[in-house]
């Protein structure tokens, strides 16, 4: 039954399979790392191969522009000169709309370059953990609610994640017998000069966001 359900598999996944094979990994994010870079390194080889082609012809085009205005020095009445020169002219506007095709195929495969570059860095971003992103997040926002607020619409942008407390933290919330920071936003403590302590309040929102962040579930949806 285990030998029907792998065959199975290959057949309906054989470019995802050899994939695995070729990078040495079932992760799939390691897989499509590997395929993007392979590309990259296969671009940049069609990048200097067709660069030389389009510099071949850029040497071309300037001979024959050259060639071109000897011609013209030979007079209107040369026959021979005229038709020749006509010949030229033909030959030489081809030339220009095959350098251009030749530049837009260098611009096309160095836009692809960049697109497999900002691929490989998107694996690589969703790779880091999500507290790792919160805690960045926590970071920022430790100076001011209008902070935090500048710092979820930049970082949202990334698609990182952000999880705020709210007023889960009830009545402790609402304490003014103290100094404290703290907000929805998240725990917050007033360093001051750097001399200050935190308060016990301040480390129990501290305490309380964590385990409320360890209870938070998310739900990944396969498109």
């Amino acid at each position: 039954m285990a030998s029907s359900n792998i065959s199975y598999s290959n057949n309906i996944e054989p470019n995802i399979n050899e994939l695995k094979q070729a990078c040495g990994s079932e992760d799939l994010a390691t897989c499509f790392k590997f395929l993007f870079n392979s590309d990259i390194a296969e671009d940049y080889g069609f990048l200097m191969r067709w660069g030389d082609e389009r510099n071949q012809l850029r040497s071309k085009v300037e001979k024959s522009e050259q060639t071109i205005k000897e011609a013209r020095h030979r007079g209107p009445f040369n026959k021979k000169a005229v038709d020749g020169l006509r010949c030229l002219l033909e030959t030489h506007h081809r030339y220009l709309d095959m350098l251009q095709l030749l530049n837009n195929l260098l611009d096309l495969i160095r836009c692809g370059i960049e697109e497999k570059g900002r691929h490989v860095k998107l694996m690589e971003f969703n790779e880091v953990p999500a507290l790792v992103e919160v805690n960045m997040l926590k970071n920022l926002a430790g100076l001011a609610v209008a902070g935090s607020l500048g710092a979820i619409t930049q970082l949202a942008h990334h698609r990182m994640l952000f999880v705020p407390v709210g007023y889960t933290f009830g009545a402790g919330m609402f304490k003014m017998d103290s100094s404290r920071g703290g907000t929805p936003y998240g725990a917050v403590v007033f360093a001051g000069d750097g001399t200050r302590e935190p308060t016990e309040a301040e480390l129990a929102l501290a305490e309380h966001q964590g385990k409320y962040w360890n209870g938070v579930e998310f739900f990944t949806y396969r498109q």
